[in-house]
């Protein structure tokens, strides 16, 4: 954690697993930005995504990617590499259990980095969101893309 600490922060629109930063806080943003825009009686519109699955599907390359992409070092990137390959799972049912199979597509809930990992693998998409103009503004502060993890 010495190593990569400093790299291991996510946009100021997630919320969760964060020093100083809980659901509370996304719930009281979004208040105030709905609040906002009633009183300016401008219309706002409200989606909301359950991303709780959402650590089964990361593409374990993708991540990998994401971390090169922000300059992590070589070490920790084959690190990761090393310890994401090696992912197996099988089935059981009954008393009979599948042949073990490669995960390539996943980030283990209850681990200590995985928080940490799955908010930088959607740190990309929230930045482009926020690029990209979709989503509310207000006082030149993008609001468009809240994520609890």
């Amino acid at each position: 954690m010495e190593m990569v600490g400093e790299k291991l922060t996510s946009t100021h629109l997630q919320f969760g697993f964060k020093a100083n930063s809980s659901c509370s806080h996304a719930i009281f943003y979004t208040s105030d930005v709905s609040k906002a825009f009633l009183q300016f009686r401008q219309h706002s519109y409200l989606c909301v995504l359950d991303i709780s699955k959402a650590f089964d599907r990361v593409d374990v390359y993708g991540l990998l990617n994401a971390l090169m992409t922000r300059r992590f070092p070589k070490t920790f990137v084959c690190i990761m590499f090393n310890w994401l390959q090696k992912f197996v799972g099988a089935v059981r049912w009954g008393n009979c259990l599948s042949m073990i199979l490669p995960i390539i597509a996943d980030v283990r809930q209850g681990g200590l980095l995985s928080p940490a990992l799955f908010a930088i693998y959607i740190d990309d998409l929230i930045r482009r969101l926020k690029a990209s103009k979709f989503g509310c503004c207000l006082n030149g502060v993008y609001f468009g893309c809240l994520a609890v993890l």
